[in-house]
C-alpha cells in the first residue's frame, strides 16, 4: 500500500499511539480482505478499552483510504445508506464511554459546532430564514454533514414554501433525490398529512436485520427517536454514530433517562452546554403559529428540535399516546407513564377542552387546547391512567370527538370498553362502539355495535339511518362523518331490524352518499349515490342471478391490500409529492407494490380467481354445462337415429372425442398461469402491451388522485379496480380460445360419419339433418352463454333468494346427472333474501353438497331440504339442512368413514383449486376461512347423508 508523503508521516504519528499487538492488528484490518477486518475489528471492540479503541479505528481510518470499513464521526459527505459493515454492538456503558471519549478527544470540535448551531437556532426564532440557511451551510462545511443539520435545513424550507433556498436544496438534494432518509422528513414536515400512516410505515420497515439496521435507525428518528430500552438505544447510538458524532450525542440526550449521565463527565459537559442555549418550547411552537393548526404542524417539525428537553418531554406524550397502543417499538409501561404526566396539568377530561395551560416543562407552559394533536393523546393518557373508569357527560364526550384526531387508530380497547361500562347515555356508549369498530377484529364488538345501534334507531329515529346520522350531526358533525364511513354496504346489511330488504340496503347506502354531498358540498358523492341507484335498477331488470363464474372477494382484498401493501403504497406515494422533477423515479416501486397486488388478485387460494375459478368452473359446473347438457338433450331427443346399432358405436366415438377436448380445456386452461399449468388462460403477471398500458393507467390515476386528494385510500381501491380491467385483458382471450376449439370440440368426420350411415340406414333425411345440425347449434350455444362468465361480476354484492340459487344449483348439476330429480319448488312468500358474501358462499355449498348427493347418492333416492332463518345469542343466521339417501350398494359404517375429515388436513387449505379432492373437504374449506359459515354436523343416519350447516347473517 503506498501513501503520499504528508499521509506517512501523519499515518506514523497515529501508529505509535498504539500498543505493538494492537498496531499489527489494525495493519491487518487496513490489508486484510472485508470479512478478515471486520471480524479483527470486532476482536479489537471487544478487547480494547475505549481509548484504544478510539486510536484503533483513527488508525485503521488513516491506512484505509478509499474503503468503507469505519465512518468519519465529522463526514464530509452525507450518511444515509448501509455502505459499512455493521459491528458487533458494544455494552452501553461501554458505548456511552465510547462516545463521552470521543467529545472528550473533539471537545473544541463539538463546543465550535454548537455555538454554531446556536445561531442558526436564533436566526431561526428571529425568522431570518436566509441567515439560517447561510449558517447551516457554514456549520456544514466546517463541521461536516449531520442528520441533525439535515433536520434544520428541511425545517427552514418547510418554514417559506414560497422562497427558494438554493444552497439548502442542493444540500438535500446531495443525499440523494430517492432517498428516503430525506423524503420522509420532507413529508413529515409538510402539514396536515396522514402523519400516522407514514409513521407506521417508517417504522414498518422491513427488518433486513444488521444489513439495513443503520437506515432504519436513521428513518426512525423524525418519529419516534425515543429507545424502547437499553437494547434499543445500543443500536440508536451505533447508527447514530455512524451518522456522525454530532447525531450520537443528540440521540443519547433525548434518551438520557437510560443512563446515570454524571457517569460520563464530557457527555453531562455537552448536555449542559445545550441545555444552557435552549429557548423554551412555547417559542418554537410560536414559529408555526401562521397555521391553522399551529400545534399540529409544530410537532410534525418538531425533530428538528430535539436538542431541546422540553420538545423530548412533549414528543413523550404525543408518540406515546397518539399512536397505536400495541406498537412494537415501545412498552406503556408505569415508568414511562410518570415520566409523562408529571409534565400535565390535567384532573378530567373536560379539562382537555377548557383549560389553557395543560403542559408545563420546568416553569415553561404551552397552551394546547386548541389542538387536535394535544387533546386526542392527553384523552388517550387519561383513559389510560384510569383504566377507562372515567364518568362524563355526553356532552363532554361529544366536544371531544371534535376537537381530537384518529382515536380509532390510538385508542386502547380493552380501556375503551371499561369507559362503555359508565358511559352517560345510549348515544354515548354507541360513539365508543364505533370507535371500536374500526380497530377491533372481534365479531362480538362489531356484533354490540350494530345492536345498540339499531334499539336506538328504532328508538329514536323511527328506524330510519340516514336520519340517525343527520341528528348526529347536529350534536357533533365528526361523529355523523365516522359514522357514514363505517356504514358501508356490507355494514348496512347486517342491520336486519330496521333495514328489512335488499332494496333499502342500496337506497339506504345511497342516500348516506347524498346527506355526504350535501354536507361537505363535494358532488363526488352525489355521483356515487347515482351509480349505486342505476346499478340496482340494471339488476332488477335483470330479473335472474348474475352469471359470473369469475369472482374475487373484493372486501377480503382489501383488507389484504391494508394489511400488507397500504404502508408501502403510503410511503412511495408520500416521496412522490417531493420528487416532481425527476421522472419516474418512485415508478419501479409502484409497479412492483401493484404487481404483488395483481399477483394475489389471481393467485391467492382464499379470495382470488383462483379459488372461484377452482369451485365455479373446474368442479363441474364447465364440464356439465358443455359436455353433460349437450350429450343429454341429444340423447333424449334423437334417441331414434343414436339406439341404431351402426350409430351407437359412432356415437360413443364422438363422445369419446368430445369429452377428451372438454377434459383438456378444464385440465389445461382453466388454471391461473403457473409452473405446473403454463397453459393457464390468466396469467398473474403483468407483461405484454395492453397490460402495460392499463398498468401507466392505474399508476398515473393513483398519482393524480393522491396530488388532489394526498391520501392513498383511494388508492386502494384504484387497485382493485385496475386489478379487473387487467385480468379482462387474459379473460377476452377466453372468448377466442373458446371459438377456436369449437371444430376441435366438435368432430366433424365422426359427425359426417354417423350422417352418412343414418342415410344408408332408410332414417327420415330432414330428421337426420335435424341431428346434424342440432349437434353443432348446441355447441355453439353453450360456447356463447360461456363467453359471458370471463367477464368482471356486475356486482361486488349480487343479491338472490336462497331457494332460487338452489334450483340454479340444482338445474347446474342435472346437466351432468339428468337422472337427479329433487323437488326445486318453494314459496316465495316464505323465501330468504341473501347478498354479498352469504350469497357466495352459501351458493359454492349448495353446489358441493347438490353435486355429491347426484353424483354419489341413491339414483332416484329421496331428497330433503329445509332453509330457515334462526337467532341464537350471537346473530341472526341461516340454516341449511339437507339430506340424500345413499347407494343400496353402500355401508352406513363406509360412508361414515368417508365423511370423516381431520381438520389439520393440509388439503383442506388447497380443496378449491385442486383437482379431486373430496367435496366435504371443500365444505371445511368454506368453515375455516369464512368465520361465518359453520358446519353443524355431516354423517349417514338412517341410510341418509344428513348435512346441517348455517351462515351468519346481521347481528342483532
Amino acid at each position: 500500500m503506498i501513501f503520499p508523503f504528508d499521509n506517512k508521516s501523519n499515518i506514523s504519528a497515529v501508529l505509535r499511539m498504539l500498543k505493538n499487538s494492537t498496531r499489527n492488528k489494525v495493519r491487518a484490518i487496513a490489508s486484510g480482505s472485508d470479512t478478515d477486518s471486520i471480524d479483527l475489528m470486532n476482536n479489537l471492540r471487544e478487547k480494547c478499552n475505549v481509548t484504544e479503541l478510539y486510536q484503533a479505528e483513527n488508525a485503521v481510518k488513516a491506512l484505509s483510504i478509499g474503503r468503507k470499513l469505519l465512518p468519519d464521526l465529522f463526514p464530509k459527505e452525507p450518511q444515509f445508506k448501509d455502505d459499512f459493515i455493521r459491528l458487533d454492538a458494544l455494552g452501553l456503558e461501554k458505548n456511552l464511554s465510547y462516545i463521552d471519549n470521543a467529545i472528550k478527544l473533539n471537545k473544541r470540535k463539538v463546543e465550535k459546532f454548537l455555538e454554531d448551531l446556536f445561531e442558526i437556532n436564533e436566526s431561526i426564532y428571529q425568522n431570518d430564514l436566509f441567515l439560517a440557511e447561510k449558517l447551516i451551510n457554514k456549520a456544514i462545511e466546517n463541521h461536516g454533514h449531520s442528520h441533525l443539520l439535515l433536520r434544520k435545513a428541511i425545517f427552514v424550507i418547510s418554514s417559506d414554501e414560497m422562497s427558494k433556498f438554493d444552497s439548502l436544496s442542493r444540500i438535500i438534494t446531495s443525499y440523494g433525490v430517492r432517498s428516503n432518509v430525506v423524503n420522509t422528513l420532507l413529508y413529515c414536515f409538510k402539514e396536515e398529512q396522514d402523519y400516522l400512516s407514514v409513521k407506521k410505515s417508517v417504522m414498518s420497515t422491513k427488518d433486513r436485520g444488521v444489513f439495513n439496521q443503520f437506515t432504519r435507525d436513521l428513518l426512525r428518528i423524525g418519529f419516534h427517536p425515543h429507545a424502547k430500552n437499553t437494547a434499543d438505544l445500543i443500536q440508536l447510538t451505533q447508527s447514530c454514530l455512524q451518522s456522525s458524532l454530532v447525531d450520537a450525542i443528540i440521540i443519547t440526550k433525548v434518551n438520557s433517562n437510560l443512563f446515570d449521565k454524571s457517569k460520563y463527565i464530557n457527555i453531562d459537559w455537552v448536555f449542559k452546554l445545550i441545555d444552557n442555549n435552549s429557548k423554551p418550547i412555547q417559542e418554537i411552537v410560536n414559529l408555526t403559529e401562521q397555521y391553522e393548526d399551529s400545534e399540529g404542524v409544530f410537532f410534525q417539525r418538531s425533530c428538528a428540535w430535539l436538542e431541546n428537553d422540553e420538545v423530548v418531554e412533549y414528543r413523550l406524550l404525543i408518540d406515546h399516546f397518539n399512536d397505536s397502543p400495541e406498537s412494537p417499538y415501545f412498552e406503556m409501561n408505569d415508568e414511562l407513564v410518570l415520566r409523562i404526566i408529571k409534565n400535565v396539568r390535567v384532573e378530567g377530561i373536560e379539562e382537555i377542552l377548557t383549560s389553557e395551560n395543560l403542559l408545563e416543562f420546568g416553569g415553561s407552559k404551552l397552551s394546547v387546547n386548541k389542538s387536535s394533536i394535544s387533546n386526542s393523546a392527553l384523552l388517550n393518557l387519561m383513559i389510560h391512567i384510569n383504566e377507562g373508569m372515567i364518568i362524563t357527560t355526553e356532552d363532554v364526550l361529544l366536544r371531544l370527538m371534535e376537537n381530537t384526531r384518529d382515536l380509532a387508530r390510538t385508542i386502547n380497547i380493552s380501556f375503551i370498553k371499561n369507559f362503555i361500562l359508565s358511559s352517560p347515555s345510549e348515544l354515548s356508549e354507541i360513539v365508543l362502539l364505533l370507535l371500536i369498530y374500526k380497530r377491533s377484529k372481534n365479531e362480538a364488538d362489531h356484533y354490540k355495535l350494530r345492536r345498540k345501534l339499531q334499539n336506538y334507531i328504532i328508538k329514536y329515529n323511527e328506524s330510519n339511518l340516514v336520519n340517525f346520522i343527520d341528528s348526529v350531526a347536529k350534536k357533533s358533525q365528526a361523529v355523523a362523518e365516522f359514522t357514514y364511513e363505517v356504514c358501508t354496504e356490507d355494514f348496512i346489511s347486517k342491520l336486519s331490524h330496521v333495514i328489512g330488504t335488499t332494496e333499502k340496503i342500496t337506497e339506504t347506502r345511497a342516500s348516506l352518499h347524498d346527506w355526504m354531498g350535501d354536507l361537505t358540498g363535494d358532488t363526488n358523492y352525489k355521483v356515487r349515490a347515482k351509480n349505486l341507484r342505476i346499478d340496482h335498477k340494471i339488476n332488477l331488470v335483470k330479473g335472474e342471478l348474475d352469471d359470473n363464474r369469475i369472482y374475487v372477494d373484493t372486501s377480503k382484498f382489501l383488507e389484504w391490500m391494508q394489511d400488507e401493501i397500504a404502508q408501502d403504497l403510503t410511503t412511495v406515494l408520500s416521496f412522490s409529492l417531493h420528487d416532481k422533477e425527476v421522472i419516474n423515479t418512485n415508478e419501479p416501486q409502484i409497479t412492483q407494490i401493484i404487481s404483488k397486488c395483481y399477483s394475489e388478485f389471481c393467485s391467492n387460494n382464499l379470495f382470488g380467481i383462483a379459488s372461484y375459478l377452482g369451485r365455479r368452473l373446474r368442479h363441474g359446473t364447465f364440464k356439465g354445462h358443455l359436455y353433460h347438457s349437450v350429450v343429454n338433450d341429444i340423447e333424449q331427443t334423437y334417441d331414434d337415429i343414436i339406439d341404431d346399432p351402426l350409430i351407437f358405436p359412432l356415437w360413443g366415438a364422438f363422445k369419446e372425442s368430445y369429452k377428451n377436448e372438454v377434459d383438456s380445456i378444464v385440465k389445461n386452461k382453466l388454471h391461473i398461469k403457473n409452473g405446473s399449468t403454463f397453459e393457464g388462460f390468466l396469467s398473474p403477471e403483468i407483461t405484454g402491451h395492453n397490460k402495460i398500458e392499463v398498468l401507466n393507467g392505474c399508476i398515473n390515476n393513483i398519482y393524480s388522485d393522491f396530488d388532489k386528494s394526498e391520501s392513498s385510500y383511494n388508492a386502494i381501491l384504484l387497485i382493485n379496480e385496475y386489478c379487473w380491467r387487467l385480468a379482462e385483458i387474459d379473460m377476452r382471450s377466453v372468448h377466442g380460445f373458446l371459438k377456436s376449439r369449437k371444430n376441435y370440440l366438435v368432430d366433424l368426420d365422426l359427425l359426417n360419419e354417423i350422417k352418412r350411415k343414418a342415410l344408408q340406414t332408410k332414417m327420415d333425411e330432414s330428421r337426420v339433418s335435424s341431428f346434424y345440425r342440432e349437434v353443432q347449434r348446441l355447441v355453439n350455444d353453450k360456447l356463447t352463454d360461456m363467453y359471458s362468465w370471463f367477464k368482471k361480476p356486475q356486482s361486488i354484492s349480487p343479491k338472490a333468494s336462497l331457494n332460487l340459487l338452489y334450483k340454479v344449483v340444482v338445474t347446474e348439476v342435472k346437466q351432468s346427472f339428468p337422472n337427479f330429480q329433487p323437488d326445486t319448488s318453494f314459496d316465495e312468500d316464505h323465501d330468504i333474501e341473501l347478498i354479498g358474501g352469504a350469497y357466495h358462499v352459501l351458493y359454492d355449498a349448495l353446489y358441493v353438497i347438490v353435486f355429491n348427493a347426484a353424483k354419489h347418492g341413491k339414483n332416484a333416492g329421496s331428497v330433503y331440504r329445509n332453509f330457515t332463518i334462526e337467532r341464537d345469542e350471537l346473530s341472526a343466521l341461516v340454516r341449511v339442512k339437507f339430506d340424500s339417501e345413499i347407494c343400496d350398494s353402500s355401508s352406513e359404517f363406509t360412508i361414515n368413514q368417508l365423511l370423516k375429515v381431520d381438520l389439520d388436513d393440509a388439503e383442506i387449505d388447497t380443496a378449491q383449486t385442486v383437482e379431486n379432492l373430496s367435496g366435504i373437504k371443500k365444505l371445511y374449506h368454506l368453515d375455516k376461512y369464512d368465520e361465518n359459515f359453520e358446519i353443524i354436523t355431516i354423517e349417514c343416519v338412517k341410510r341418509k347423508v344428513c348435512i346441517d350447516m348455517i351462515y351468519r347473517l346481521g347481528h342483532l
